[in-house]
């Protein structure tokens, strides 16, 4: 007769150390004497992580409830308890139809912020590009969804990739406004991660939220056998226009990893400003990440609007201004006068070395190519010189220093130093652009103004 093994599903055992829940069970021969144990990881380490042991390889422990201690709760007020029965009540998943948008976050909802969330819960899996324009809060109606889809159970393991420069304000986001905790790794943190775990451990599986840089998670062949045997509930993509693919898809490593975590999630949200940059190949690849049926193949596959509509929300600040009111700074046009303005010496100064230090670069010898392959450099001055004196300044005295240190020989270093000399004499209230503005804000030919005045209309326009 086969054995009757000592194990039913529901049951807890103990098993490499680690405590599981007992699923399911199978006959691994058909003597019926070795069995196939299926679980899933209960206490930290290994909590979610599904497993299946053999009965002939694995000392498999039931644990035996009849063992368990009692403790007393000697807190005032039986505190404890409470706390215990409270998080047990709200690890229950919701289940209406409508979301519950009391006590959502540490904000005030807007109209146009809770269609995003009925949006996603319309959907059997939450999928949605939220484009919005800037200052409309995405990252709140990321927060807002998520918050949902955890009351749901659906969203216990969360992925947010950012660009590095991001990820502070992302994590300090969802965690104040929502309580959401997200760890935060890189590549050194996730090389110390390994260090700590079993070798056959996947670091993606220990914690359960985390926040990554694209840039360090988009090496796929680096991280590519750990992506692949990790899933997710929700993965959050900001400024998702990073990973369209706007070049060569099948080489563009953002993309790819995009496409690989795409099929190892249940929920995708992605968030951007611009999702489009006119080319409708590009922005078909950010639909089919959502949903590859929507638009099989971006290059041949034509689409229009009503094809794609569920896949994604767009409004503009006028198209919610009635909604918003006065949390949106009201916009004022000013037309310039016919009258142009001639520009200072001082500004002659500065561009005139500007253009000395660009017609250098482009004659400068082979020895210098170095010096030439900082192109994208100098470049970037003349347009902040244009835009603002002291935040040129200040990038060029940091470049100085920086050459001084590490090749003080550099031919670059002379125009530097005059630009900077020429930059100390300038300011962006006193500029001529500035005073042609300040004059058609005012009146014709009215420049009689107060420091104070000068300094909030500075602050009001982008002088461009």
């Amino acid at each position: 007769m086969p054995n009757i093994l000592p194990l039913a599903p529901g049951m807890r055992v103990l098993c490499r150390d680690a405590e599981w829940l007992v699923q399911r069970i199978n006959a691994s021969n058909d003597a019926g004497t070795q069995h196939a144990v299926q679980v899933v990881g209960v206490d930290e380490l290994v909590r979610g992580y599904q497993a299946i042991f053999l009965t002939q390889l694995d000392r498999i422990e039931s644990v035996d409830p009849r063992k368990t201690r009692l403790i007393a709760d000697n807190s005032n007020g039986f505190r404890r308890s409470k706390l215990f029965l409270e998080a047990q009540l709200r690890q229950m998943p919701a289940a209406g139809e409508e979301a519950d948008l009391e006590g959502l976050g540490a904000f005030d909802p807007m109209p146009f912020q809770i269609i995003a969330v009925k949006r996603s819960l319309e959907q059997l899996r939450p999928r949605l590009l939220l484009a919005d324009a800037v200052g409309l809060g995405k990252t709140i109606q990321v927060g807002m969804i998520l918050t949902e889809l955890i009351r749901r159970g659906r969203a216990n393991r969360i992925l947010v990739l950012t660009k590095k420069s991001m990820l502070t304000q992302f994590q300090a986001e969802l965690w104040n406004r929502f309580s959401i905790p997200l760890v935060r790794l890189d590549s050194q943190g996730i090389a110390k991660l390994r260090l700590q775990i079993p070798t056959n451990k996947n670091p993606f599986e220990v914690y359960h939220r985390v926040i990554i840089s694209i840039d360090t998670l988009k090496d796929v062949g680096r991280y590519r056998h750990f992506l692949e045997d990790t899933r997710w509930d929700v993965v959050v993509i900001d400024e998702a226009h990073n990973v369209a693919g706007a070049s060569i898809p099948e080489n563009h490593q953002a993309h790819r990893l995009a496409r690989l975590l795409s099929r190892r999630t249940d929920s995708m949200l992605l968030t951007t400003a611009t999702p489009h940059n006119g080319k409708r190949e590009t922005f078909g690849r950010l639909i089919s990440l959502l949903d590859p049926s929507a638009i099989p193949d971006p290059r041949y596959r034509e689409y229009d609007a009503d094809d794609i509509r569920g896949f994604y929300l767009m409004r503009f600040k006028e198209d919610v201004r009635h909604q918003v009111g006065l949390q949106l700074t009201e916009r004022f046009v000013v037309p310039l006068q016919e009258t142009t303005a001639e520009a200072t010496s001082a500004e002659e100064t500065a561009y005139r070395i500007l253009g000395e230090l660009r017609q250098a670069i482009q004659t400068q010898k082979e020895e210098y190519s170095e010096w030439r392959n900082q192109r994208l450099i100098q470049y970037g001055l003349y347009k902040q010189f244009l835009s603002s004196p002291e935040s040129c300044a200040s990038t060029v005295s940091k470049r100085l220093k920086k050459l001084q240190a590490e090749n003080p020989q550099s031919p670059e270093i002379p125009y530097l130093k005059g630009l900077e000399t020429a930059l100390r004499k300038l300011a962006l209230t006193d500029s001529s652009r500035f005073q042609l503005l300040l004059a058609s804000y005012l009146a014709p030919g009215n420049l009689n103004v107060n420091s104070t005045t000068k300094y909030e209309i500075s602050h009001s326009f982008k002088v461009e």
